[in-house]
């Protein structure tokens, strides 16, 4: 989303849209007061220049790259934890470059309707709020947050391939050609 109202980018798929500071980005976290306080430590710890590691279970990867949990798990060149200026980046709230209001910019919102990280009405709540008079969205039905299979993969390239092709963007033919096999 940060380069809405280019004028060098005729359209834009998303497959999530978020305003940094909300609390509801860390949404996998089911409790909210334990939510609030996760945002203010990280915070505090970035203030205080914490260089505090915190977990990868934190995070509920089933529903992130689920059937791949353990080739994830197992692979050398994943981070074996995150730090607490990540988890402050997504705790300040930070204005996007352009309004979601003031967006011109066609805007695709693909959703997955099984997404526990970031939920179908999360990314909504954000859609509704795009003032763009061209924008689409898409939910990708039954599905999870995001999956390296065909049965995932070919409707959601697909959709993105043809919005873009509806809003003017040059798609190579090899590339249009692959999405469509």
């Amino acid at each position: 989303y940060a380069l809405a109202n280019d004028p060098d980018v005729v359209a834009m798929s998303l497959h999530t849209l978020l305003e940094y500071g909300d609390s509801e980005n860390l949404y996998f976290v089911t409790n909210p007061v334990k939510r609030r306080l996760m945002m203010v430590g990280a915070r505090i710890g970035n203030t205080l220049h914490l260089d505090v590691p915190f977990s990868r279970e934190t995070i509920p990867w089933d529903d992130v790259i689920e059937p791949y949990v353990d080739l994830h798990r197992d692979d050398p060149l994943v981070l074996p934890h995150f730090t607490v200026a990540l988890g402050a980046s997504m705790a300040k709230p930070m204005k996007p470059t352009v309004r979601f209001e003031d967006c011109v910019t066609p805007v695709q919102m693909i959703a997955s309707e099984k997404s526990r990280l970031w939920p179908v009405h999360h990314n909504k709540k954000a859609y509704d709020r795009l003032g763009s008079p061209k924008k689409e969205f898409v939910l990708l039905e039954g599905a999870p947050q995001w999956a390296m299979t065909d049965e995932y993969l070919k409707p959601y390239t697909e959709n993105v391939i043809r919005w873009f092709r509806e809003n003017g963007a040059a798609i190579p033919a090899a590339v249009g050609a692959a999405a469509a096999s």
